[in-house]
């Protein structure tokens, strides 16, 4: 494949990966409008206890090995069914296992409520093993609509459920619904799409080196999970499942449309670097594209954000979530630091560093972890400032092995993000002093009303950063434009 075409795939797969990433976040942020007013902080911490075992258990439901499928250059049908079937081996076994462990875990979490919650979302680790090749198949064919397509109509299922529910009268069992329906749904357009069947074929001799690597893959994911969400079980039990809420309802609202953007995006770069591994030169253009294409999208709305929190809890949670709007402050900072290390991982990925990976997962959870029992004695708000601490710290670090893998200069790298940083920050200086003068009554108008905050804040702060991008960053964003208006005609 030529750079010319390499490049429009990635813009065009990027380019869907958001598009369908954001109508998820969106839709999300709709469901949780409705589910706030109906449902308690203390409900949402504790599904969140729920989602944090069942999210460290799907881990294994492939055992890396759709990852290690995709880094492969060439893959052969008795692999792909090798995989299959023992994703499917290990999938029912982790559907038993919750099944049969559920009241020794909801002890340890230290909440017994978690029991019945643990027994419903159970199946989901079927479900996801029974997608894990046919997804590796649409990413090696970098069917990325397809890919997108599946987990904005699952997103949507899932709310849409949970909202029926919830106003027929159930709580928790509501939110458990939208964790499987949207498997479901996402499980059953990957299938579909796909259009790949399982032979009843089996080889361990050829399964035995995509374990290998996806042993390491594995093993990151676990510790990168208890290193970014262990805050659920030590903030639900040493504080409270109100407090983890707030939490949790602050990261849906902060970190879905950004952090599951990036991860979509992630995963359309993966198999894109993966197919040029070996040719650095174009895997620094790919990174400085890439690194700079979305900082100039995330920037803006972490800032903005930042910038108008206040009225957006308010209108979108309503009253008894003030706490929410605190927390963003930190959370969207932090946001830009994960953005940054997200793609740093798709270097390491395609370069089939999954040892390294897994160590620096061990080192990472171990600071983040010290961190979080240093600070979860002072508060929920002491606990985020913490992970945005650790964030500050480690990325320097990340980024400087990420960037000798592929003789890419950090003086570079600065030069291309600092832009659009800059104009972020300045829009959102500007954007909260005029949204504080606004809310405590401006110019003889009276305090206006949250909606009317947004309504005159959002479009000013999006023309003072595009005035600020023009200025600064011309050169770079000006092609940028142009590429993704051009791939727009083009479909």
């Amino acid at each position: 494949m030529t750079n010319r075409n390499l490049k429009q795939r990635a813009i065009g797969g990027a380019s869907l990966a958001v598009a369908g990433r954001l109508v998820r976040a969106l839709q999300g942020i709709v469901a949780l409008a409705i589910l706030s007013r109906y449902l308690t902080p203390a409900e949402f911490g504790l599904m969140a206890m729920v989602a944090f075992v069942a999210l460290l258990a799907q881990i294994f439901t492939d055992f890396g090995t759709r990852v290690a499928l995709v880094q492969r250059r060439e893959v052969t049908a008795l692999e792909e069914n090798s995989v299959f079937w023992w994703n499917l081996g290990l999938g029912t076994v982790l559907t038993g296992s919750i099944m049969l462990l559920s009241p020794w875990i909801a002890q340890l979490m230290g909440d017994a409520a978690m029991q019945k919650p643990l027994l419903w979302v159970a199946p989901i680790f079927l479900i996801g093993a029974l997608q894990g090749v046919p997804l590796s198949v649409l990413e090696r064919r970098m069917a990325f609509g397809r890919i997108a397509l599946s987990e904005a109509g699952g997103a949507v299922a899932g709310s849409v459920a949970a909202v029926i529910m919830v106003l027929l009268g159930f709580r928790l069992e509501a939110l458990v619904a939208q964790t499987v329906v949207a498997a479901i749904v996402t499980a059953l357009v990957i299938i579909t799409g796909a259009r790949w069947r399982p032979q009843a074929q089996f080889s361990m001799a050829v399964l035995k080196p995509l374990l290998s690597y996806g042993g390491y893959v594995t093993a990151a994911g676990v510790v990168q999970t208890l290193s970014a969400q262990a805050d659920r079980p030590i903030v639900g039990s040493r504080l409270s499942p109100g407090e983890l809420g707030y939490s949790t309802i602050t990261e849906q609202i902060v970190l879905s449309p950004l952090r599951i953007t990036v991860q979509m995006v992630r995963k359309v770069m993966f198999p894109v670097m993966a197919s040029i591994q070996d040719d650095d030169a174009r895997l620094r253009r790919g990174y400085i594209g890439m690194q700079h294409g979305m900082m100039v999208v995330m920037a803006p709305i972490a800032f903005g954000l930042w910038a108008v929190a206040e009225p957006i809890v308010s209108i979108v949670l309503g009253k008894g979530w003030e706490m929410v709007a605190v927390l963003m402050g930190y959370m969207t900072i932090r946001s830009l630091f994960s953005t940054y290390n997200e793609l740093n991982y798709v270097i390491f990925s395609a370069k089939g560093w999954a040892r390294f990976q897994f160590r620096w997962s061990i080192f990472s959870a171990l600071v983040s972890v010290a961190t979080l029992l240093a600070t979860v004695r002072y508060g929920i708000e002491a606990v985020v400032a913490g992970k945005l601490a650790v964030a500050v710290a480690l990325t320097p670090i990340n980024a400087w092995f990420a960037l000798r893998l592929i003789s890419q200069p950090a003086g570079e790298v600065v030069r291309v993000l600092i832009r659009p940083l800059a104009s972020a920050f300045v829009m959102a200086l500007i954007v909260a002093w005029v949204q504080r003068h606004l809310a405590l009554g401006a110019a003889g108008l009276g305090p206006l009303g949250p909606v009317l905050q947004l309504v005159i804040c959002i479009p000013l702060g999006g023309v003072i950063y595009l005035a600020a991008e023009m200025l600064i960053d011309r050169a770079r964003i000006v092609p940028l434009g142009r590429q993704i208006l051009s791939r727009g005609r083009r479909g």
